[in-house]
């Protein structure tokens, strides 16, 4: 994984600190790229929650932010964290390629853990505080059926009441496309969505899939690379350090004796992967998304096999999940 450097970190720490402190008034901060793509710098911190957020958010830059919010959880009042990583809108798709390859060493170092992970925000009106109560509702359960395994979708949908049962409504860009003008320039084999159904299934074999572009050309269609009935280990094992991928697993979450089922979708670019393919896929964010939704955890930009492991992502399922009810301070090294 490439490493960003920070100018004026204790800065910068001291603000995400202050953050993450219940007492304190300063709920939210923002940093952001200097004139360097591996060089970030405190841009603005303060009170007011996600609407004074939002309006330090710059245009031209590609921002890092997090903000402190309130929820009634049964009653109790708990507190939460969003993480949002904003693309201006000002920015050409070039300049995000060459930005994105310390997104990762960023999220991890800086911004990591959160309840609630909203990565390519590209407009403010997408973010409000309704949506991140949705969101950040962590024990919701939008699917039980009889002979199945719960499932939770956390951070990317929103339940309604329909006949005495929960159902997803996707919004936004988590709406999923129903028809290919919806999925731009990019096109996705057959192959690929059945695949993706069958991980959906309880009792399929088949537990995860790894695709990529034919090719490796961002022109082409994402196909099939691999899938298999093993674990993220083995999942892992498939991935190509000169391409850009996608990968989609189902794993189980355990909390108090109850087994659940969890979804964790993976965008992959490999150490080797060049600029340009990096800045050409980079706008097939949102029609991936498309296929691979809904699911609970997303692990976006990876460049490194070893953050793909089965603890890794155990603990990134249990977080989001609330089976890990808990958030670490940030830590003042680097």
């Amino acid at each position: 994984m490439t490493t960003v450097s920070v100018k004026n970190e204790a800065e910068l720490l001291s603000a995400i600190r202050a953050v993450r402190e219940d007492a304190s008034p300063i709920d939210w901060v923002v940093a952001g790229h200097t004139s360097s793509p591996t060089e970030i710098q405190l841009v603005a911190s303060g009170s007011g929650g996600l609407e004074a957020m939002k309006q330090a958010l710059q245009d031209d830059n590609v921002c890092f932010g997090l903000v402190r919010f309130e929820e009634m959880v049964e009653m109790i009042k708990t507190t939460k964290f969003v993480y949002v990583h904003w693309e201006g809108p000002g920015m050409g798709f070039v300049k995000k390629g060459r930005y994105a390859i310390v997104r990762g060493d960023i999220t991890d170092r800086y911004f990591s853990p959160a309840h609630v992970d909203i990565v390519g925000l590209t407009d403010r009106d997408d973010l409000t505080g309704k949506d991140l109560q949705t969101k950040g509702n962590i024990d919701r359960v939008l699917e039980s059926t009889e002979g199945r395994q719960e499932r939770t979708f956390t951070g990317i949908a929103k339940s309604v009441q329909a006949k005495g049962s929960y159902k997803t409504q996707l919004s936004g860009d988590h709406q999923v496309a129903n028809n290919a003008a919806a999925n731009g320039d990019v096109k996705f084999d057959s192959e690929l969505k059945q695949t993706i159904a069958d991980i959906r299934k309880d009792d399929h074999e088949t537990k995860w899939v790894v695709a990529a572009y034919s090719g490796n050309d961002a022109r082409k269609p994402v196909v099939v690379v691999a899938k298999g009935t093993g674990g993220v280990d083995e999942m892992a094992s498939k991935l190509d350090g000169s391409m850009v991928m996608y990968a989609f697993a189902r794993v189980q979450d355990v909390y108090e004796g109850i087994k659940t089922v969890k979804f964790v979708y993976l965008q992959w670019i490999g150490p080797e992967v060049g600029a340009m393919l990096k800045a050409r896929t980079s706008v097939h964010k949102g029609a991936v998304h498309s296929v691979f939704q809904p699911f609970h955890v997303s692990m976006e930009g990876v460049c490194e096999v070893s953050e793909i492991t089965e603890e890794n992502v155990a603990n990134k399922v249990g977080l989001a999940s609330g089976s890990m009810n808990f958030v670490k301070a940030v830590s003042g090294s680097s």
